[in-house]
């Protein structure tokens, strides 16, 4: 959201009462000088652009730079342009904010010719000013391909980023293209990798200590034989850094639309992001807090509810959470197909922690991070009745791979040389007294790779169960298993009451897994209804799940709205007691009020608290948790 430019100083009336004071009689001889008079300039990344008649288009930086002190809205237009060319910009209205736009031009059945453009800017007040452009459309530059990249990254001085370069190859083409970046910034180190014949290549992007904070362009061609050249422009902020925590989103299902931050105990401040990425400072502890509207793609209503997010933590816990929002900005999309998988049988494919569940033959992953990562597949014979069970007898783990943006993997083979058969091994359940438990197995690499090997969603009864994991021979260094298990009173449902154990091991071997005492019971009480509805949760602190509290307010039938509260030990510095109350959050700047909690859908509590690891090596940790559901309330 962009605020309103302030008020200009009253520079133009103090000029003027200076002038009338100073103004000479008929007989002096002095002379006196006008006050600037503000205006802009208009200019072009390019003069000239070529299309082919179908299916083509070309992208240009439309800058406007700002003289005199002019500091009002510059809106753009463009003429001159033929039947079948659409011209379009990112903004017609450029604030002072903002010094320039991106033009596409965008040809279908245009009609082969030379065509002189005119882009034109007005202000109020102000003498309009034009940029002349050469259009050339041509038969001859049919078919070909477009470029196209997100139109603008944010970098910290002395840091580094990476976007993705996507092509669009039209009418058949398949030839080698050449990416190459002109007009570099001082200060900004970059480089593009060869596309070649593929769909995609990564743009990178570092600041060195010369960079000062500010808005640059960056313009990538793109060539190939026989067709028109193509541009794309990137938009890169550089700025200042300010502040000792940083929250930084990409997943384009979970960015903020609202983002605040209080340190210590003082009050709430919004904090304004610069793209979905927040700095701020917050003394020894403080708390963060976010809205993320919840969404269906395919429903016709875009938003039905928000989650709001409020975490509370030491800086250093802060500072850590924000640097795991985001681990990578490129977020890629591969294809590929699994064989070898019979009908009462599903696969798991994992790259870089995307996965997908159920697969039958081909798939698709999104949100593939960048750079080399490891993949992790799963066949697994398949029951689903009353309950979900899925017991892994193939794995294929394929380690360093960096498939390109928009590509297909190679055929993921269950009955090839590089497939694997699982271990078995036992696992035995301390303190699990007539309790139905849920049981999950899952493996990660050093290398991000990541899947749930088993699910045994079955409710079973008894202390001793058969887990799958991956031989030593196929482990390397740094991988290592998860194992989860849940367990619930026989009589009520599986959050009423339930205890968690999760552990961390490298090799897989018969494990004997502990559970804690069930959970202290919370007591929850509602402490105002206006101007938001808000609950207080005080819970005793118990020695096994004395690290982390967790509140989770859902509302709805499908808890399609709510609240997810977080509160570390280093927040709660001491106390016997975990007190954790919504905060007041109306009053601040920007605040949704369609985001508070909600008098009419169903609202259940349920409270978590979870201990520290039990082992100071990462081979064999274990961490307990408890949790109840403290209250469900009916809407008024």
């Amino acid at each position: 959201m962009r605020t309103p430019s302030p008020t200009r100083p009253l520079v133009a009336t103090t000029l003027l009462l200076i002038s009338l004071v100073m103004l000479p009689s008929c007989e002096s001889n002095t002379v006196t000088s006008s006050p600037p008079t503000p205006t802009f300039a208009l200019s072009l990344d390019s003069a000239a652009a070529t299309l082919g008649t179908t299916a083509s288009s070309a992208r240009l930086r439309v800058n406007v730079t700002r003289m005199e002190g002019y500091d009002g809205v510059v809106n753009l237009a463009v003429e001159g342009a033929p039947d079948g060319v659409i011209a379009s910009f990112s903004e017609t209205s450029i604030p002072v904010t903002t010094t320039s736009s991106v033009l596409t031009l965008a040809a279908d059945g245009a009609p082969p010719g030379d065509y002189a453009l005119t882009v034109r800017g007005t202000g109020h007040g102000v003498t309009e000013r034009i940029a002349s452009l050469a259009l050339t459309v041509s038969r001859d530059m049919d078919g070909g391909f477009t470029l196209s990249a997100s139109p603008s990254v944010s970098i910290p001085a002395t840091g580094a980023t990476t976007t993705m370069v996507s092509i669009e190859r039209l009418n058949g083409f398949t030839g080698a293209i050449s990416l190459s970046l002109h007009a570099l910034p001082a200060g900004l180190t970059t480089a593009v990798s060869d596309a070649g014949t593929t769909d995609a290549a990564v743009l990178s992007i570092a600041t060195s200590q010369g960079a000062a904070p500010g808005v640059y362009t960056l313009t990538i061609t793109g060539t190939a034989a026989g067709v028109v050249t193509q541009t794309t422009v990137v938009t890169v902020t550089v700025f200042a850094i300010t502040g000792n925590v940083a929250f930084q989103f990409c997943d384009p299902a979970g960015l903020p639309v609202w983002f605040a931050v209080q340190s210590e105990d003082g009050a709430w401040t919004r904090v304004s992001g610069e793209h979905h990425r927040y700095l701020f400072d917050v003394g020894h502890r403080g708390g963060v807090a976010y809205s993320i509207p919840v969404t269906d793609q395919d429903a016709s209503t875009p938003v039905y509810g928000y989650y709001t997010y409020i975490h509370y933590g030491t800086a250093t816990e802060l500072a850590n959470l924000g640097a795991a929002q985001c681990l990578s900005p490129i977020a890629k999309r591969v294809r590929g197909t699994v064989t070898g998988v019979s009908a009462t049988e599903r696969a798991t494919v994992g790259i870089g922690g995307a996965v997908r569940s159920f697969i039958r033959s081909s798939f698709q992953l999104g949100n593939v991070p960048d750079g080399p990562r490891d993949l992790i597949a799963t066949r697994s014979s398949y029951r689903m009745d009353y309950s979900v069970v899925l017991t892994p007898n193939k794995m294929i783990i394929r380690r360093g791979i960096a498939p390109a943006h928009n590509t297909t993997i190679p055929t993921l083979d269950f009955g090839a040389p590089e497939a694997f058969d699982p271990v078995p091994h036992t696992v035995t359940i301390d303190g699990i007294g007539t309790d139905r438990t849920f049981r999950s197995t899952g493996y990660a690499t050093a290398n991000a790779g990541e899947v749930n090997l088993s699910w045994e969603f079955d409710a079973a009864t008894g202390s001793t169960h058969v887990y799958h994991g991956v031989p030593k021979s196929r482990q390397a260094p740094g991988d290592r298993h998860t194992l989860l298990i849940h367990a619930f009173e026989a009589s009520g449902s599986w959050d009423e009451r339930v205890r968690t154990s999760s552990l961390w091991f490298h090799e897989a071997a018969d494990k004997t897994v502990a559970l804690g005492p069930a959970l202290a019971r919370p007591v929850v009480t509602q402490v105002a209804d206006a101007p938001t509805r808000r609950y207080r949760v005080q819970l005793p602190v118990q020695s096994e799940y004395d690290s982390l509290f967790t509140m989770n307010i859902s509302q709805g039938v499908d808890s399609e709205h709510g609240m997810i509260i977080t509160a570390s030990a280093g927040f709660r510095a001491g106390a016997s007691v975990w007190d954790v109350a919504v905060p007041e959050l109306s009053g601040v700047a920007g605040w949704l009020p369609q985001s508070a909690l909600r008098a009419d859908l169903v609202t259940k509590i349920t409270v978590y608290a979870t201990g520290a690891s039990r082992h100071a090596s990462p081979d064999g940790a274990a961490v307990l948790a408890a949790g109840r559901t403290a209250t469900t309330t009916t809407p008024r």
